[in-house]
């Protein structure tokens, strides 16, 4: 899987039909004999492949790039401490009437973050945390030159899918029209009736992505203001200024999330195109013959499958991508920690900013930010009439996160500054709201009785075979 990654995702930048004859050539390199797959990947070659790019290397890079950023973050901080990296100015804090003025650094902000984005590209060539898992890739493991051998892999789909233990769908808009891919879940359920099966909307780590770039920008804006001489409250408001362009991105993102359920819910095979008639017809025929007729297969889609499909998906976003996308933010509180222990102030303030700030604004506040934008993007997704409209809801949004961001940082600043005990609770109460973003209300949902859906095994139609993989 991670060797489709490399060359910054050459095997998926470019669809095979626009390849020269040498380059096609090349591809028979890139795959291996083996009995089986962990994962057949289907997508459409409609959508570009900087997409399907950019969700597998968050799926597979995400732990590099967090390691990359801790360790970094670690020793700076340590070497700051040290004396060997020097700060740039004086800051200072409040505690209860005591004024505190410490060393800030800055170097977490400056390089742990750019040290996290190089080990995200860096990712496919890095040691793997988990088992190497093999894959279907049909650009890689078909044949692209020969057409008799690329036609004996085409119509023998039904060999891969059989030999593979997860079908992983890249879902993008055109998905569901293409007929090939609908082949692919048919023939996937029917050959492998115990197999997992799995939705990987694009659009979620586009989402992060988004998210991501934006929070670099806010620890930068704000300690910018706050050198010009901007108060705090004008600096966080100058701050998330850039989380603008996120929320209009958000919105669009989760407008692809509402047509994916239309599609799902209004799904017809009639209404599935495909270039080659004899391909439709052998589709359709094998359909038919598993599924009975196409009418009893659209029924299959919109019902059991669509609920196999959302139940492999989460609601909000993965706890690993939220902290990833917090960890700019958090830098600029490691920093202004280490500046706080360099200036040796009493253990009770000290510990009221690690517990009040750090923890509770930075981490878990900041978490429960990112999930509490994406519920109101979701919710306000819908697309106005005009542009200069559809910009003005997304303002609003940008406005109702902004006070959302703003009564939390007011509260923990309030009880930061006041007392160690105040700091504590406002650091539990964050905790529990962090639960609950994270997988809290899901767990509570799953204890109330709800509908399920039998996926009935079917015959198997298909034979083993031995299959190449990426």
């Amino acid at each position: 899987m991670r060797k489709s990654l490399r060359n910054a995702g050459s095997l998926w930048r470019i669809s095979p039909s626009d390849l020269q004859q040498k380059d096609r050539a090349a591809l028979r390199h890139c795959s291996a004999p083996v009995k089986s797959f962990d994962i057949f990947l289907s997508h459409t070659w409609r959508t570009r492949g900087f997409w399907k790019y950019l969700s597998l290397s968050f799926h597979y890079g995400w732990m590099h790039c967090m390691i990359g950023w801790l360790v970094t973050t670690m020793t700076v901080e340590l070497l700051f401490l040290l004396d060997i990296l020097p700060s740039f100015w004086q800051s200072e804090v409040h505690f209860q009437d005591i004024t505190i003025r410490y060393p800030f650094g800055g170097w977490a902000v400056s390089l742990a973050n750019l040290v996290s984005l190089t080990a995200f590209f860096l990712a496919p060539y890095l040691p793997d945390f988990r088992r190497a898992q093999t894959c279907f890739l049909d650009v890689a493991c078909i044949d692209q030159v020969d057409p008799e051998i690329m036609e004996q892999g085409v119509y023998g789909l039904g060999a891969f899918l059989k030999a593979s233990a997860e079908l992983r769908i890249l879902w993008s808009e055109p998905y569901l029209s293409r007929l090939w891919c609908v082949f692919e879940v048919a023939a996937y359920r029917t050959a492998n009736p115990t197999g997992k099966i799995t939705l990987a909307p694009l659009f979620v780590e586009a989402t992060v992505a988004a998210l991501w770039m934006g929070s670099w920008a806010v620890p930068l804006l704000y300690m910018l203001a706050v050198r010009v001489g901007m108060t705090i409250d004008y600096a966080m408001l100058l701050a998330f200024v850039p989380l603008f362009l996120g929320v209009h991105f958000l919105r669009a993102s989760f407008r692809a999330k509402r047509r994916l359920l239309e599609d799902l819910d209004s799904f017809t095979l009639e209404s599935v195109q495909c270039q080659q008639d004899f391909d439709k017809k052998f589709i359709h025929s094998a359909i038919s013959q598993w599924y009975g007729s196409p009418e009893a297969f659209a029924d299959y889609v919109r019902g059991p499958l669509r609920q196999e499909l959302l139940s492999s998906t989460e609601a909000g976003l993965p706890a690993a991508y939220s902290f990833l996308i917090v960890t700019p933010i958090l830098s600029l509180g490691v920093d202004t920690m280490a500046g706080l222990i360099k200036a040796q102030p009493p253990w009770q303030p000290l510990l009221s900013q690690f517990f009040g700030y750090l923890l509770g604004i930075m981490l878990c506040w900041g978490m429960v930010l990112v999930q509490a934008g994406i519920f109101l993007c979701d919710r306000f997704a819908g697309r106005s009439r005009s542009w200069l409209m559809d910009c003005g809801q997304s303002l609003l949004v940008f406005l109702g996160f902004v006070l959302t961001a703003f009564a939390g940082v007011q509260g923990a600043v309030y009880a930061t500054n006041g007392s160690l005990g105040a700091s504590l609770v406002w650091f539990a109460s964050v905790l529990v709201l962090l639960w609950l973003t994270h997988g809290g209300w899901a767990q509570v949902a799953k204890l109330k009785p709800k509908a399920s859906f039998d996926i009935k095994d079917r015959p198997d139609k298909t034979g083993a075979a031995t299959v190449d993989a990426v």
